[in-house]
């Protein structure tokens, strides 16, 4: 597939947008985070190529980044533990919203993730001056929680969603008789 230089976003809205998944991951910026440490990534689809996440892991940086190389639509999953224990899954995955112009809700489910329950949200709207999609599935397991989030230009396309919930599935972290000083 060759690729039109209007369907690649420029380098400022690929800033923007990766700036955005890891301040509206799971809270937001100005806060001290626990990261979990016993995180099991599936395999990577062969488009999806490793971006550098932040460097310090016990700050507000994302746990893994990744771009698809055909979509140019970024990918994040984001930890934090012992925090937002009473907030609903629901709650954390709508907080996407906020950084969208006149969001919509495309699509929003219950999904199982690693033996729990996950609410997958599916949204669209403005994003700095550019029609998007942004795909979350917020998990809660053993004190932490878990967001993984895709950002592109909109529509994300049925293979880029279709990559993204296979990815989130073979999600695995930790085991069920961690102690709870040991994200």
């Amino acid at each position: 597939m060759i690729l039109h230089r209007s369907h690649i976003p420029n380098k400022n809205y690929l800033m923007a947008a990766l700036a955005f998944l890891v301040s509206c991951s799971i809270g937001g910026p100005l806060r001290e985070d626990v990261k979990a440490t016993q995180i099991q990534l599936a395999k990577t689809p062969k488009n999806w190529t490793s971006q550098k996440p932040a460097e310090d892991k016990d700050a507000e940086g994302a746990d893994a980044v990744f771009k698809d190389r055909g979509t140019q639509a970024l990918i994040a999953l984001n930890s934090t533990c012992f925090r937002y224990e009473s907030t609903s899954l629901d709650r954390l995955a709508h907080q996407y919203e906020s950084g969208l112009k006149d969001s919509e809700t495309l699509e929003e489910s219950e999904v199982t993730v690693d033996g729990r329950r996950a609410v997958r949200l599916r949204l669209k709207g403005d994003f700095d001056g550019v029609a998007s999609e942004i795909l979350v599935t917020v998990l809660r397991k053993n004190d932490c929680l878990f967001d993984f989030s895709m950002v592109g230009k909109s529509p994300l396309s049925s293979d880029s969603i279709e990559s993204f919930d296979g990815w989130v599935q073979g999600f695995r972290y930790g085991n069920s008789s961690e102690k709870k000083d040991n994200p």
